[in-house]
């Protein structure tokens, strides 16, 4: 078992841990009848989210892209990171990195472009969202509320996962390019956190961020149930 594959595990461990000890009095409170109507709203959100993300995840992601850029090129300093969205394949976003220095068989200058479906941001936020959405909140007001605060959670969550997944795409690229050369590149620091978030998968990271913001709230939202309203 290696190491990543154990940390993968505590890391699973350690959300659902913290859900329980967080959030296990107050779901137990709820009764059996408002916990399938959240399942249900969860489900709900979840499907209309996931046909809106699909329609117009790139409109969305868009605007970003140039933030996106400016944080890949903070996390490395091999070339210069320049995003667009393209419809070939089908909805993908690619990065073009402009070598900064030579780094065999590439010289400087010379381009290298990788591809990433765009469902590596549509899935986490779609998941988020419908989280929020179908958590037992009462009043609109409060709603409205947990929903503003929401976008900026997944905007963060966006900046420590995105640009690392598609670094790494491009850092696959150049070590097999150098393994053909007959060159050696040791696994930097970044591509290690990228296939933690990539294997762990976007859910387990969108879940964890949800329940963060869920925990930073608590404070400032009062979350319902049945025999608390007796």
């Amino acid at each position: 078992m290696t190491f990543e594959y154990m940390l993968r595990l505590f890391l699973a461990w350690g959300i659902v841990s913290t859900f329980v000890l967080c959030f296990g009095n107050r779901i137990a409170e709820l009764s059996r009848k408002n916990l399938i109507g959240m399942a249900w709203r969860f489900l709900a959100y979840w499907l209309l989210f996931s046909v809106l993300g699909v329609i117009y995840g790139k409109q969305l992601l868009t605007p970003f892209l140039p933030s996106l850029s400016t944080l890949i090129n903070l996390i490395q300093q091999e070339y210069s990171a320049s995003l667009i969205i393209t419809d070939r394949p089908s909805f993908h976003i690619q990065l073009t990195g402009t070598m900064n220095s030579d780094l065999p068989p590439l010289v400087k200058g010379d381009q290298l472009s990788t591809f990433a479906n765009l469902m590596h941001f549509v899935v986490p936020s779609v998941f988020f969202y419908a989280l929020m959405l179908a958590w037992p909140i009462n009043g609109l007001r409060k709603r409205i509320g947990l929903l503003l605060l929401t976008t900026p959670t997944i905007l963060l969550f966006t900046a420590l996962t995105l640009p690392f997944q598609l670094v790494a795409f491009n850092e696959h690229a150049l070590q097999k390019l150098a393994a053909q050369s007959g060159s050696m590149r040791a696994d930097p620091w970044l591509l290690t956190w990228a296939k933690l978030v990539e294997d762990t998968g976007g859910w387990l990271q969108a879940f964890a961020i949800a329940i963060v913001g869920s925990i930073a709230l608590q404070n400032t939202f009062t979350i319902t149930s049945p025999k608390a309203q007796k």
